[in-house]
Formats: C-alpha cells, structure tokens, sequence
C-alpha cells in the first residue's frame, strides 16, 4: 500500500489522539500508533481480505484510537466490491460503498476524542475512494464512546448486541496493574475471570471479545507476547483454551515495531468454537522505512500443548532439542533453597547513595549496591554505589523496618526525601512506612553467598558473589543449598546448553534480550557430574576456556556430534532473532 496523502493524516490523527500530551505520556497511557502495514497484515493474517466474503461480515475495532484498522477495513471493503459491482466513482458505486461500510464497519473507544478522530479517517478514505463527499453524520452511528470492558452489551453496537459480528481486530490499551486507579481495577477484578494476579488491561480485551463473538466469528489482536508465557496471564491463556481455537500466532523478533514502545509484540488469531487442530506459527519482523511485514518462517504446532500452563511457542526442532536436554536432570529450582529478584526500593534515587552521599548516614545501614548492569559471566563490577538498607535481623534473618529515633543521620538523609518517598505506590495504596523499601528483603541479602544474573540481558551472565552485595530489583539472585558446588553451577548455567534453553523460552524483551524470570529459571536442567569432572569444568571456566567448559557440559547432556552441531546452529539463529 502506498503511503497517500491519507495514510499520513491517519498517523498525524494517530499522534494527535491525546491532544496536548506528549509521545512519552501517550505510551504511558497505553495508546500507540499502528503503522498501515502492520494493519494490512494483522486483517491478511485474520482472513479479513478483499478475495474472503467480507460484504456481508460485520468487523468491530473494541479500541479503535484514531481508526487506523477501520480505515484499512474500508480499503478492503473496497476491493472487495470492484470484483463484482459498479465503479466506486459513480453516484451508484459511491452509495454502494457507504452503505457496506455503515453496515460492517464498527468501532468503540473510551475517549470521545478518539472516535471523533476515527470518523474523519474513514469519511476521508470513502471520499477519496469514490470522488464524493459524505455527510458530516456518517459513521456517528458507527464508531461509539463506550467503555469496551465494563458497559453493557445493551449499548454496544448493533452487531455486537445482535451476537452478529464476524470480526473483532485491533490493538488494545497496553496498561498495567500499576496504572489503573484502584477502584477501577476492583471493578475489573469482580467483572473478568481472567483478572488474576498482576492484570493488564489488554488480556481483559481477549476475554471480552471472546464473550462477545458468536461461534464462529474470528478475533485477531496485537498484544505484548508476554502474555505467552507470564504467570499473570495463566487464567486468560486457559480462558483462550477453552473457548476456542487458536489459529495463528505471529511473534515479531524485535520490539521496534510501535514507533517509541518498548514490547516485544505478536498477533493471535482466535476461532469461537473453532475445531481443534494444528496452530500456524509465524516468525515475522519489519522491514523498510514503510514497515513492511516479513514472515521468515513459518511452523505448525498441535493446539493440544496450549493449556493454562506457559505456551511455547517455537519450531519443532527446538522445542524437541529443549525436550531432550530438559529429561532426566535435575533443575535449578531443585538445587536452590530460593530464586528471586532483589528487592525494589521503590525510589533507587534515594537509596543509592554514592561515595559523596555515603557518610550522611550510618556506615551499618549501607550495604554494597548490585544493579543488573554490574554483573558479567562469571564477574561482578563495582557499582561504586552504596544502599541504605532501613532493616535489622532478627536471630532467624528475618528484616525489620529499623526506629529512626535510633538512627538519627539516616532519618536527616531520609526527611530530606520524605515527600517523594511517601509519593510512592507502596506507601499510598499499601500503607508501607514513609521510609521502608517497596519490596520486604529476605533477611541481609549482602551477607549471604549466592549466585547472580541480571534480569534482562543478551546473553547468560551468572556470576557468584561472596557474600558482600546487596542485589536490587534489576539482578536475580539464587541461594544455594547446601552441598551445591557454585562454581561448577555458574559454569554450566553458562555454558551454550543453558543458554539455548533461556534465549529459546524467557520471555524476550526490548532489542531482543531475554528476561530471566523466576519462573523459567527454576525449570533449567542442572546435570549431576562426578567430583572429576566438576573440578575439570570449573578449572576450565577459571581459566576462561568457555569451548572446553562447552564440550564438558555436552557430554554431561550426552550429545553426539549432530546433536552439538543442532545446538549451535539453534542458539546461533536465537541470537540472529531467526527461532526457525
């Protein structure tokens, strides 16, 4: 598709969508622009083109913004009738089209705004398609100021309340549990199923328009791929599995597919009722300054592995390499006594204190600081930076909140920050203290001997750390138990074997690094090896012989020659963000 004179309005009205606000608090808001190509394929991809029977198939946009999709339906529409009826540019082949428009093309929003925005891009995209003008109260029937997730089907629109929709597509608000006003999202827990643990509002949209499809009808949303796969999302994943059948999961490769969004995005395309059978599974990216969809490989799956538990979502091969270093070893969740990120204090700002600031407050408070960024394989780097820990332990570790009156330079240090400090979620919705961290520490963190990763990165990055820093939220740390040899544990989890299995199934995030989150760490094979050769492999890490640290840990797995070769073949297609 060309980029008209049209398209650009679209993606001026698109910017235009919270008038006043700027880029970064759009995004905050959950609103993004879809590019048109990105559009074109998300319709190709739900079966909503010009060669399907779509004259007669009503399509709903549930969060339509400035009408990016509605326009492209338009466009569809159009072609669709060239097939078969008269020239658009006539006075007959212009109604023609006004009326399949005001008959299937559909669209809600919450902001008034936005719908007002959304019926100028279609009225412009009928007039430039047949030459004529419309009414300035076309579409006003269409397009609806309504909350998707809470109002009632009474007042939806004609289709949607008729139970006559075909289609629902589109790209729902990305927003977070942390984001929505607390009574707002009360009401939201007491309406959905699916409003389990940490919610955001786009796995509200899927089970809403599930509730709203008749069987049959086809859904088709752009969402942040973590849903995939994230604890959070188990309750709508399993809501998806009984309702339905899932037929297309498209995952992008890289997060640069919103102009100024951070997600890793992916398409899913659902049937109500639809049979079961084999999901497609497409590997995508995009390309060129119009950005252009390419599907650089293109996989089936059985729906039958897609449950309540995390969907893996990759090619056979890799899945069925993962399957055979996975058998038969223990995990990491069975060698650790416990994995967790470090805590977050809610505001580092005050907390980190660097060498300037460190003597404001008493030196038995502070602890070294470890941030994510400080950890290397098999090192850790100073951050120069020290945390005020506000706790003392008790004889079984456990952390208490420390009286100020009994540390006074901290309690100056901390009454300089206090109202930013008490500006904080913990403190306003929780009740925390006006001083205490956002997340409880388990016990003196920095005296205790642990191995590290940080929570995103490119590649493995474990490291042991003595028994000197205290972890934040951006490192992950694991407490051994007893008898576990850390130095062999660190070389394996970074040997290329754990690193296939973490860039394969971690979530993946921002410029194609991986998110090492409890829930996939716990699960990574940990093979038993003789005294031998635990010594052989931590001499070979110590002298940074990573290839030997290799070759031991392939014959730990038992690999044969073919099976390395398929290893690094997969990690090296990982690492291109080519999963095929």
């Amino acid at each position: 598709m060309d980029r008209t004179e049209d398209q650009q309005f679209s993606q001026v009205a698109g910017d235009c969508l919270l008038e006043g606000q700027s880029t970064e608090e759009r995004r905050q808001a959950g609103r993004v622009f879809t590019p048109p190509r990105l559009v074109s394929f998300i319709l190709e991809t739900v079966g909503y083109t010009a060669g399907s029977a779509i004259v007669h198939a009503p399509i709903l946009d549930p969060a339509c913004g400035a009408g990016a999709f509605l326009e492209q339906v338009v466009i569809e529409l159009a072609s669709a009738l060239r097939k078969s009826g008269p020239d658009l540019r006539t006075l007959s082949g212009h109604r023609l089209l006004q009326s399949t428009v005001t008959e299937n093309v559909w669209g809600i929003d919450v902001d008034a705004r936005s719908c007002a925005l959304a019926r100028h891009a279609i009225a412009r995209r009928v007039e430039t398609l047949t030459g004529r003008p419309v009414s300035s109260s076309f579409m006003s029937k269409n397009v609806l100021a309504l909350d998707f997730l809470l109002d009632d089907v009474a007042g939806m629109p004609v289709p949607v309340r008729d139970g006559r929709i075909s289609y629902i597509i589109g790209n729902p608000p990305y927003v977070s549990a942390t984001r929505i006003p607390a009574d707002y999202k009360a009401r939201l827990r007491s309406r959905f199923r699916s409003a389990e643990g940490r919610l955001d509002l786009y796995t509200l949209f899927i089970e809403r328009c599930l509730e709203l499809l008749p069987n049959g009808g086809r859904l088709g949303l752009v969402t942040p791929d973590k849903y995939l796969t994230s604890y959070s999302a188990s309750a709508v994943r399993r809501l998806i599995a009984s309702s339905g059948a899932v037929k297309v999961i498209a995952r992008f490769s890289s997060h640069k597919v919103f102009p100024g969004a951070a997600t890793v995005p992916c398409v899913t395309v659902l049937e109500r009722g639809g049979a079961s059978g084999s999901v497609t599974y497409l590997s995508c990216e995009q390309r060129g300054e119009d950005g252009e969809v390419t599907v650089f490989a293109r996989n089936s799956l059985p729906d039958a592995d897609l449950t309540a538990g995390p969907w893996q979502i990759q090619t056979r091969s890799l899945t069925s390499i993962a399957a055979r270093l996975s058998t038969g070893h223990p995990t990491l969740e069975i060698v650790c006594e416990r994995i967790s990120a470090g805590p977050a204090t809610g505001r580092d700002g005050v907390f980190l204190l660097d060498t300037s600031r460190a003597n404001e407050v008493e030196q038995e408070l502070l602890r070294p600081a470890l941030r994510g960024r400080d950890i290397d394989a098999y090192g850790i780097r100073d951050s120069g930076l020290s945390l005020l820990v506000p706790f003392v332990y008790a004889a079984d570790g456990t952390a208490g909140l420390i009286d100020l009156d009994h540390f006074p330079r901290a309690a100056r240090y901390l009454a300089q920050h206090r109202i930013e400090l008490e500006a904080r979620h913990c403190v306003r919705e929780w009740g925390k203290a006006w001083y205490d961290f956002h997340d409880q520490p388990a016990g003196d963190l920095a005296r205790k001997v642990k191995v590290v990763v940080p929570d995103v990165a490119d590649s493995n990055r474990f490291a042991l750390e003595v028994g000197r820093c205290f972890p934040l939220h951006s490192a992950y740390y694991l407490l051994l138990r007893e008898r576990t040899d850390a130095e062999y544990l660190v070389a394996v989890l970074n040997s290329s074997v754990a690193s296939l299995l973490v860039r394969a199934f971690a979530p993946r995030v921002k410029d194609g690094f991986s998110r090492y989150r409890q829930q996939f760490l716990k699960g990574l094979p940990i093979p038993t090896a003789t005294a031998t050769t635990r010594r052989l492999i931590v001499r070979a890490a110590a002298s940074g012989d990573h290839a030997q640290v290799d070759e031991l840990v392939y014959r730990l797995f038992a690999l044969d020659a073919t099976s390395i070769r398929e290893v690094r073949a997969r990690l090296g297609d990982l690492a291109d963000g080519r999963a095929a």
